[in-house]
């Protein structure tokens, strides 16, 4: 019993290892293809155009695995006619603190749509990690509003002292 117990034991950290190993080969082989694009992009279009290039078509193929994820792994129709459990405290006082912000609808929006909101993040995240200007503009575009909120939220929690 125990040979059989350690030879499924045996395959299935296998199978592990061997899926580890195919996403290795294909992020080696999604690097190269973006470095062969960046090297082709390069003498027509110049160095920076040429990497925003790059990088862009990088955001994509990440989006649309982000995508097909979110897809794979969405449940099909609910069978039973339960209602969804009620939201959390932090859940409530977050969705309190937004609703002024974003409104009704785009709050209903998020609750539907968490999956592509979650892969948007991440690529948005992505993005600003790999753009000094990008991050730089939204640094001088962000700070007043920050910089605003920060002072207020001090306000408000040293009057409730």
């Amino acid at each position: 019993m125990s040979v059989k117990l350690r030879g499924m034991l045996a395959g299935l950290f296998s199978l592990n290892a061997m899926i580890w190993l195919i996403m290795l080969i294909s992020l080696a082989a999604l690097l190269s293809l973006t470095a062969a694009a960046w090297i082709a992009l390069t003498p027509p279009l110049g160095a920076a155009l040429a990497a925003l290039i790059s990088g862009a078509g990088l955001l994509v193929v990440a989006a649309a695995l982000g995508y097909g994820l979110v897809r794979a792994n969405r449940a099909g129709p609910a069978q039973d006619d339960t209602p969804p459990p009620a939201p959390s405290p932090t859940e409530s006082v977050l969705e309190s603190g937004l609703r002024p912000l974003v409104g009704d609808q785009t709050l209903a929006w998020a609750r539907r749509n968490s999956g592509l909101l979650m892969i948007g993040a991440f690529a948005a995240g992505v993005a600003i990690a790999a753009s000094p200007t990008l991050r730089r503009a939204l640094t001088q575009v962000a700070g007043p509003v920050v910089t605003r909120k920060a002072v207020d939220t001090w306000r408000a929690f040293n009057q409730q002292d």
